[in-house]
């Protein structure tokens, strides 16, 4: 059995067989009725949908726990451990609305459709006790100066004035001012551009062609921008205009790193003719997750599904060893000959820490898609009779999380790792500098060893290029072997005639997933959709605390999330919505 999470404790890796294989089978139907390579890459997938809400039916059914009743809480369980996330979030609840603001303060200089329509229960004073409302308080006043300064241009009425301020943003963008929308949250600015075929005639075709390359570069995705949490567009602050970033410093009287920070953080792109699908999620959904919790510093990991293996780089493995790539070569001396050999079985280990800890950098992401899913959900409880239905990117769009997102992104992410470390591995001249670099290292580590070696190199030349290459090489070819193993997402790929497919890491990590999915879905559908409007803020604050709980112990607590969802949930809910009774 190929997988890196063997010192779990966990029903899914703990028992492999039985009615667990079976699910393994099923996931992999989903896989080939989603199409998911084709969906992730926004290709045209033909996708049967009613056979995939078939599987995804049978999966909830067979996935989701059975949920607890609610019980009373004694002194001793509010007090222990346990109760620690909904203590935090019944603290932080408050601070919930003012991530955002009303509805009444949104300014726009287009037409709102679902967004006013959202609702919550109106949120008490900035209470500066706690580090998240000093962040907070930090983040709304830097908005209120970019608001002000639209305002005052008269931005949402005159589209001259728009692209001015736009420019400050996108120095020398090729836009019209016709094409550019604005619009300004409490704690967000949303700039909204045309799609491509929604430019507007230029007089000049390169003109023309210089517009469509920019809005194409502007929409193109990179694990960078992960970093800017909770926004994600391509917008990067650093790029902006010089004079007006310095007049944000003298201004806010904020340093320029933070200016820089805030506005990543604050300032996003949207199509405009696609803002109804992702105002209410993007704005109600993510923006509380920056704010009120620690996600984002996950978020900054998820660049390292694109960085190379590095020489230096230490990681503890599961054994206890502290090891980089150099540690794992050694010097032999024979006849006055350097040899390079390699610990091949640390190597494994080593590889799939590696692996390990970019397989958990992927999982905050879905962690924090999933609970905006959910939120975003409320609207369609809440929604006031003249409120029009909110569109929907997923074909689950009736559930308060999604299946085909789910899927689709944990699948891209880690398809992407798994592309990216074969890349590297042709790439010559990452490979090359990885090889120096070793060099280096090793003659540093073992000077006595080189000394030895009756070699020109023992002077100071190039060490032993090609006795470094050949380790290097079959090192990479070990991590290869690994990354092959643990993320392959094709069954068939692993499945021979006489032996049935392996689960691997991707089908563990992604099978756990669907299990907590499943139990949040079942959660919110049987018991706390029902409730009255004015107590639906009992799902903010349980997923509030599921965020709160799970970034206390990332890994561990993932893998028990689903338990923990159904003996827990409904019964601090309920302690919630009766006001938090002796807390």
């Amino acid at each position: 059995m190929g997988h890196v999470f063997q010192d779990i404790d966990d029903e899914i890796i703990g028992d492999l067989c039985g009615s667990w294989r079976q699910m393994f089978d099923r996931l992999h139907e989903v896989m080939d009725a989603l199409q998911v390579d084709r969906y992730a890459d926004m290709g045209d997938a033909n996708v049967e949908i009613e056979q995939l809400r078939a599987h995804e039916r049978g999966l909830a059914a067979e996935l989701a726990h059975e949920i607890d009743a609610p019980r009373a809480l004694d002194e001793k369980t509010r007090r222990s451990s346990a109760a620690e996330p909904f203590l935090h979030a019944a603290q932080l609840m408050p601070l919930f609305r003012h991530t955002v603001g009303h509805a009444e303060e949104f300014l726009s200089s287009v037409p709102l459709h679902t967004l006013p329509h959202f609702r919550t229960e109106p949120g008490g004073e900035l209470n500066t006790k706690h580090p998240e409302a000093v962040s907070l308080h930090r983040r709304r006043e830097f908005l209120q100066i970019l608001r002000r300064e639209l305002v005052e241009q008269d931005a949402f009425i005159n589209a001259e004035a728009r692209k001015e301020i736009f420019d400050l943003y996108f120095p020398d963008n090729p836009l019209l001012a016709a094409e550019v929308q604005v619009i300004v949250t409490m704690t967000c600015v949303y700039w909204c551009l045309p799609q491509k075929d929604e430019l507007l005639d230029r007089a000049d075709e390169q003109e023309f062609a210089a517009a469509e390359e920019w809005l194409r570069c502007t929409g193109r995705f990179s694990f960078q921008y992960f970093s800017h949490f909770p926004t994600f567009s391509s917008y990067e602050a650093r790029e902006s205009d010089e004079k007006w970033l310095v007049a944000l410093e003298e201004k806010s009287g904020f340093s320029r790193a933070e200016v820089i920070r805030l506005l990543n953080s604050s300032v996003t792109l949207e199509k405009t003719t696609d803002l109804e699908k992702y105002l209410v999620h993007d704005t109600w959904g993510h923006m509380w997750q920056g704010d009120m919790t620690r996600l984002g510093v996950f978020y900054d990991t998820m660049e390292s599904l694109q960085s190379p293996v590095d020489a230096n780089d230490h990681l503890r493995l599961v054994s206890g060893r502290i090891v980089s790539p150099v540690d794992l070569l050694y010097p032999v001396v024979r006849e006055g000959k350097l040899e390079i050999q390699i610990d091949e079985e640390g190597a494994e280990e080593y590889f799939d820490e590696w692996i390990r800890l970019r397989m958990n950098a992927a999982v905050a992401p879905l962690m924090a898609e999933m609970t905006a899913d959910a939120i975003e959900y409320k609207y369609q409880l809440e929604k006031v009779a003249d409120a029009p239905d909110l569109p929907s990117s997923s074909w689950f769009a009736d559930l308060p999380s999604k299946l085909d997102f789910a899927w689709v992104d944990l699948s891209y992410f880690l398809r992407s790792l798994r592309n990216n470390y074969h890349a590297y591995t042709k790439d010559e001249a990452l490979r090359r500098n990885m090889e120096e670099r070793t060099a280096i290292l090793l003659r540093r580590k073992y000077r006595k060893a080189f000394r030895r070696a009756d070699d020109p190199s023992a002077d100071g030349i190039d060490p032993f290029p090609a006795e470094v290459h050949a380790a290097i090489e079959r090192m990479m070819e070990l991590g290869a072997a690994r990354v092959d193993l643990h993320l392959s997402q094709d069954w068939a790929e692993r499945s021979t005639a006489a032996e049935a497919a392996e689960p691997n890491s991707f089908d563990l990590l992604f099978t756990n997933f669907l299990r907590i999915q499943a139990t949040l879905n079942k959660i919110i559908l049987e018991s706390l959709q029902h409730k009255k409007p004015n107590d639906r803020d009992g799902i903010v604050f349980l997923l509030l605390a599921m965020i709160l709980h799970y970034q206390k112990d990332p890994e561990r607590h993932f893998w028990q999330l689903d338990e923990w969802l159904a003996s827990e949930s409904l019964t601090w809910v309920d302690w919630y919505e009766r006001g938090c009774p002796d807390a």
